[in-house]
């Protein structure tokens, strides 16, 4: 990873999740406005990671050095992996499912 790179990156990132009234669970990195829904915890915790990785311009030769990693450790099954929805605001789109 280049130095330039790494000076650029924040050490955390605050991520805050939410189940939705659907069931899905939701994403926000309220620091940067952005966010991510995904149908299980293993799913959004690999949408997160590319959200990060989309947001700080993350070439794939570096990814492998920087990952979100939850805190509560659990096995990853990421065979159905939806893309990445960003259709709209977070606040309108938690006023909407989120509990």
């Amino acid at each position: 990873m280049t130095k330039k790179l790494l000076k650029t990156l924040p050490q955390t990132i605050k991520v805050k999740i939410e189940k939705t009234l659907h069931g899905k669970y939701f994403a926000e990195l309220p620091e940067y406005d952005v966010f991510t829904e995904a149908n299980n915890r293993e799913e959004l915790d690999f949408l997160i990671n590319d959200l990060i990785y989309c947001l700080f311009d993350i070439p794939r030769q570096d990814q492998k050095n920087v990952w979100y990693r939850p805190k509560i450790s659990r096995p990853t099954d990421l065979t159905k992996v939806n893309t990445l929805n960003m259709f709209i605001v977070p606040s309108e789109y938690k006023s909407r499912y989120c509990v």
